[in-house]
């Protein structure tokens, strides 16, 4: 007989402890990341409130079933606080690109004291604090009111002495200017060269507010671009000049993307302590330095190695809850060794039933294969095979009744393979004795001879 099941099992406590462990390290990260994006706000402008007082003090508490759920909630609160504030930044960083780029589109046109304030803005605002920012766009905003707006007002008399901007140069002031509440833009029309610029222009502040210092080389080019607004290729070379910025957004998106692989394989080990583990941590901590296949390599290395961790954690468990369940039911145990093993076999029997064995294999994968046996005797005959069918029909019942137990025990366990009972041929094994310093008898009894 070969009636043959295969079941496998997780060890769903064990996995809810993992599971807090590693949200725990990415709490931890995340909140760093928060203070740091808090830090560089506060300094350009009102840091919005955040959620981190409540998550460090969930954090302090001891590990607890209950905490899971309260630690996913604030995980999805700061990473909400982690998109309003780097948003934050770069429209800080936008607005403060826009001021320096507007001063620079004026400055060939200025009056001698004009001239020194927009250098001033022109070198200050990119790096200003909220207070100096606010104090060179008030001072920008009456020039502008002053020189631009008000230039076309029917009394010449009262206009600015400045010499005339051009009308592309004004177009675009404006349009860098954006809305204001000191500022009223007229609304006529705009040609369509002059729309796209705009357009190429806003997408230009977009970019280099995004990538913040990275960009410097980039809002270099773009310096010497507005020097010159009335050049004949001023849009292809503003065009260039995004398409230029769009390869350093995609290419610091990647590193980001990279980074996050980086900690979700440091949070993974986050459960374990062996030594392997810990040498993979030290070497992702230091994952900056490796480039290319070799970080990833590394990151799948991590990922992998948690992964069989955890299988080979359930796995254990599993069969030691199986041996135990199987003897609460009356089964007698006979191992190889004194602890079940991956790879190894055991056989599980009835004693009233000494013809009959259930073999059972620990299989690489954490799953667990069992084989209902018969032994050769001297009284094996053709209706053998009607007992056959009721000892597998037994197995049946108790294999679903040993899952049920091992699922209050917070065992998570899925039958994969069943055979129906008489279905495979009828093969027989000889008997062999085993040491009886490995046979573990059923509960409440003594071991059979």
């Amino acid at each position: 007989m070969s009636r043959l099941t295969i079941s496998a099992y997780q060890d769903l406590e064990a996995q809810r402890r993992r599971h807090e462990e590693q949200l725990r390290s990415a709490l931890l990260r995340a909140l760093d990341k928060l203070d740091a994006l808090a830090c560089v706000l506060e300094r350009l402008d009102e840091a919005p409130a955040s959620c981190t007082a409540e998550a460090r003090t969930l954090l302090s508490e001891s590990p607890n079933t209950s905490a899971l759920s309260r630690l996913e909630a604030i995980a999805n609160k700061i990473s909400a606080d982690h998109a309003v504030f780097e948003r934050a930044i770069v429209q800080a960083r936008i607005d403060r690109e826009r001021l320096a780029m507007s001063a620079r589109s004026l400055s060939r046109n200025a009056t001698a004291s004009e001239s020194a304030l927009l250098s001033q803005i022109i070198r200050q605002a990119p790096s200003a604090d909220k207070n100096a920012f606010v104090a060179l766009r008030k001072s920008f905003e009456d020039m502008v009111t002053r020189r631009i707006l008000d230039a076309g007002r029917s009394d010449q008399a009262a206009k600015p002495a400045g010499a005339p901007l051009s009308g592309e140069a004004a177009i675009l002031a404006r349009a860098l200017m954006g809305p204001a509440d000191t500022i009223v833009l007229p609304q006529t029309p705009l040609p369509d060269e002059t729309n796209r610029a705009i357009t190429g222009l806003e997408r230009l502040l977009e970019t280099l507010g995004r990538l913040g210092p990275e960009g410097d080389a980039l809002r270099a080019r773009a310096d010497q671009l507005l020097d010159d607004l009335d050049a004949r290729d001023f849009q292809l070379k503003l065009d260039s000049l995004n398409l230029d910025g769009a390869e350093l957004i995609a290419a610091l998106r990647a590193r980001s993307d990279l980074r996050d692989r980086v900690a979700a394989a440091v949070d993974a080990l986050a459960p374990f302590d062996d030594p392997s583990s810990t040498a993979l941590r030290m070497r992702l901590a230091a994952a900056e330095s490796l480039q290319g296949k070799s970080l990833r390599d590394l990151i799948d290395d991590a990922s992998l190695h948690a992964g069989q961790l955890a299988l080979q954690e359930d796995a254990r468990r599993a069969r030691a809850a199986i041996i135990a369940g199987l003897q609460t039911m009356g089964y007698e145990i006979e191992q190889s060794s004194p602890a079940w093993q991956p790879g190894e076999r055991i056989n599980a029997r009835r004693p009233e039933e000494p013809n009959y064995d259930v073999q059972l294999a620990a299989l690489g994968d954490g799953k667990v294969q069992a084989k209902v046996r018969a032994f050769v005797h001297s009284g094996r005959s053709a209706d053998s095979l009607i007992r056959d069918r009721e000892v597998e029909e037994r197995w049946c019942t108790d294999i679903r009744a040993l899952h049920e137990r091992l699922e209050q025990q917070g065992l998570g366990a899925v039958l994969q393979h069943d055979d129906a009972p008489g279905s495979g041929e009828a093969i027989l094994v000889e008997r062999k004795d085993a040491q009886r310093s490995n046979r573990l008898p059923p509960a409440g009894r003594q071991a059979t001879e």
